[in-house]
């Protein structure tokens, strides 16, 4: 603003209007916008509408923010729009973006960039908001930002408490790591969040409201991968000994009792013992593999019609946060290389998973 810049509202709704969608290149060209973009999702809806004759030569970047940019998104979007697409890192507790791709030097697919001016970044191993160690180059740690744009903390003092330090360093939530250079890689989240099209849901509004059902015992919501909202809450239940209910009738209970419509969980599933870790604790990332498994063994299936047998397993990646194994077997009329490509292309929709293929 400072520089005399403008900006295009795109209506109230913004690019969640479909209308404004169909007809964005058309805009793009008649205001001449030198800067387009949104988040992933929004990015990644803009990438099914042609381009047609609209003219885009105006156009000098890409920018999205938000929720972390997966890797297919980001290639299709460059490859269509033929600008670079320049990621933003940030938080609302920080103000603005503390970090991003650099505008003029070479960039690196995957990374969100690199950190700004007066912007201090770490990767750290801690827990509860206390350091233990330093990451070394390419470890993943817990993401940590500092400077001028960092809030102080909460008005309530406990909220503090694993948000931000006591010599003010915020506490993003978000797992990543710094390689050489200094490029910042995001490989998933610490913190229990469900980032569903750059909508913040705290698991616990749903868990919280699932345990006031006589029939639930155990509960648990995490994200289930999705090509669009990048994650879409999911619930995981185990009943009380002898109760007996239904998927139907806890959806329709909780729709009587969470408000926030975003954090309606997409599917409950009813399981007979919830994953724990040794002390305990409901084990989540467990929980995340399955969904993951789940979705992506569906996603593949039309691989089978080509005389393929398709099986997933989904684990820990120590350098994208999550690892999807695909195993392989039988004979297709194409080539190895085309299937593998496609089965790659497809994964690399979603965010922090790496795929790996083996053929059997």
């Amino acid at each position: 603003f400072s520089r005399g810049a403008e900006i295009v509202m795109l209506s109230p709704a913004g690019l969640r209007s479909p209308v404004v969608v169909e007809n964005y290149w058309r805009l793009v060209e008649k205001y001449k916008m030198t800067n387009v973009g949104g988040v992933p999702t929004s990015l990644s809806a803009l990438t099914q509408i042609p381009i047609g004759d609209s003219d885009l030569s105006s156009v000098k970047y890409g920018l999205s923010g938000g929720m972390a940019l997966p890797l297919q998104v980001e290639k299709d979007f460059t490859e269509k729009v033929g600008c670079k697409l320049i990621q933003l890192y940030g938080a609302t507790e920080a103000t603005m973006h503390m970090v991003q791709s650099p505008l003029g030097a070479v960039q690196k697919f995957g990374s969100v960039g690199l950190r700004l001016p007066y912007v201090e970044l770490k990767v750290v191993i801690s827990a509860h908001g206390n350091l233990f160690k330093m990451c070394q180059a390419n470890e993943i740690g817990d993401v940590l930002i500092k400077g001028p744009g960092v809030f102080p903390g909460y008005l309530d003092k406990r909220q503090n408490q694993g948000t931000i330090t006591e010599d003010g360093w915020l506490i993003t939530g978000d797992l990543g790591y710094l390689d050489e250079e200094g490029f910042l890689f995001l490989t998933g989240r610490s913190k229990d969040l469900i980032i569903r099209s750059g909508h913040n849901i705290d698991p616990d509004i749903i868990e919280e409201a699932l345990m006031e059902h006589p029939a639930v015992n155990l509960a648990a919501a995490v994200g289930k991968p999705d090509e669009y909202a990048g994650e879409l809450p999911v619930a995981y239940v185990q009943l009380n000994k002898e109760a007996t209910t239904t998927k139907e009738e806890l959806l329709n209970f909780l729709a009587d009792h969470i408000s926030e419509r975003p954090a309606m969980p997409k599917d409950i599933i009813i399981i007979d013992t919830m994953p724990t870790t040794a002390v305990g604790k409901i084990f989540k990332p467990q929980l995340r593999w399955d969904l993951a498994q789940k979705h992506f063994s569906q996603v593949l299936l039309p691989l089978e019609k080509e005389n393929l047998k398709i099986s997933i397993e989904v684990g820990e990646s120590k350098t994208h946060g999550t690892l999807c194994k695909v195993f392989v077997s039988g004979s297709s009329s194409r080539d190895k290389n085309q299937i593998e490509n496609e089965i790659t292309a497809c994964i690399n929709k979603y965010q922090h998973i790496k795929p790996e293929i083996h053929w059997r």
